[in-house]
C-alpha cells in the first residue's frame, strides 16, 4: 500500500457479513511476508465484522448493506460454559446474551465460533490493566459491549481504537457519568428517579435486578418480567438478569 512507517495491505472482501448469534459469520486471513521468494513470516488471524452499534439512545444491529434494525439487549449471567455445552442453540432460541466477567481469549473465541452473544463486565485493579483487558476482547465479534466496573481513573482518549460500546455501571446518580461511557446499566431501584432527567435520555440506558432461574427459558421470562415491571417508567435499550451481586 505505498511507503509508510509500516506495512500495509489491503484485501476485497465481497458481500462480506456482519457477526450475529443466528449467524456466527467469521472470517480467517492467512498472511506471509514473502522477501526475495522466500518467506520470512506467517500469521493466521480470526475476525469478525461488527454488527452492532449505538444510535441515540438504543443498541442497533445492521447487515452491512445499510440496513439496521433495533436490538433490545436481554442477558443473564450464566457460567459460559454451561452455555456452550449445546453450542449455545438454547441462549440463541431464547435472544439471550451472557454476562461474563472478564472474560479470557479462549472463551470469546468458542463464543465467537458457537453464536454465544457476550456482555463483558471488566473488573481490574487499575487504568492500565482495565484498557488492556478491552482491547483484547474488542476483536471478538461475540462480545456485544462492556461494562468497566469499580472506580478506575480511564480516559476517553485511551478508548478511541475500541469498537465495541463501553458502559459504566451506576449506583449514585447524583454523580456524573465518565467521559468515555456509551451507555450505563443501574439497578432496577434507581430507575424511577432516572426517567426524571432528560441527560439520560442521551445514552442507552440497561435495567439490571438480581433475580434467580433455572434454565434459558426461565432466564428470558425474568429478563421479559423486569421489562414489564418498568414498563410503565419507559423503554429501555437492555435488561439484564444477575444471579449475584
Amino acid at each position: 500500500q505505498g511507503d509508510g512507517e509500516g506495512l500495509l495491505a489491503a484485501a476485497r472482501i465481497p458481500d462480506p457479513c456482519a457477526w450475529t448469534a443466528r449467524l456466527p459469520a467469521t472470517y480467517k486471513v492467512d498472511i506471509e511476508l514473502m522477501q526475495a521468494g522466500k518467506c520470512k513470516q506467517q500469521s493466521q488471524h480470526l475476525f469478525t465484522f461488527r454488527a452492532n452499534e449505538i444510535r441515540q439512545n438504543s443498541f442497533y444491529q445492521t447487515d452491512l448493506n445499510g440496513n439496521y434494525r433495533r436490538w433490545v439487549l436481554r442477558c443473564v449471567q450464566h457460567p459460559l460454559d454451561d452455555v456452550l455445552s449445546d453450542g449455545g442453540e438454547q441462549f440463541r432460541e431464547e435472544g439471550l446474551a451472557c454476562i461474563v466477567i472478564n472474560p479470557t481469549a479462549e472463551q470469546c473465541n468458542l463464543a465467537t465460533l458457537n453464536g454465544v452473544a457476550i456482555l463483558s463486565i471488566v473488573q481490574q485493579s487499575d487504568a492500565e490493566k482495565t484498557i488492556s483487558a478491552i482491547e483484547k476482547i474488542n476483536a471478538w465479534g461475540s462480545v456485544m459491549a462492556c461494562i468497566i466496573d469499580g472506580d478506575v481513573e480511564t480516559k476517553a482518549i485511551d478508548l478511541n481504537n475500541v469498537r465495541i460500546p463501553i458502559g459504566c455501571r451506576v449506583s449514585d446518580i447524583s454523580k456524573p457519568l465518565p467521559a468515555w461511557a456509551q451507555f450505563c446499566i443501574m439497578d432496577v431501584a434507581n430507575i424511577s428517579d432516572v426517567s426524571a432527567c432528560a441527560d439520560w435520555q442521551k445514552m442507552p440506558v440497561i435495567v439490571s435486578d438480581i433475580r434467580s432461574f433455572e434454565d434459558c427459558v426461565t432466564a428470558r421470562n425474568q429478563c421479559a418480567g423486569l421489562q414489564k415491571d418498568v414498563a410503565a417508567e419507559g423503554d429501555y435499550a437492555g435488561y439484564c438478569i444477575f444471579t449475584t451481586n
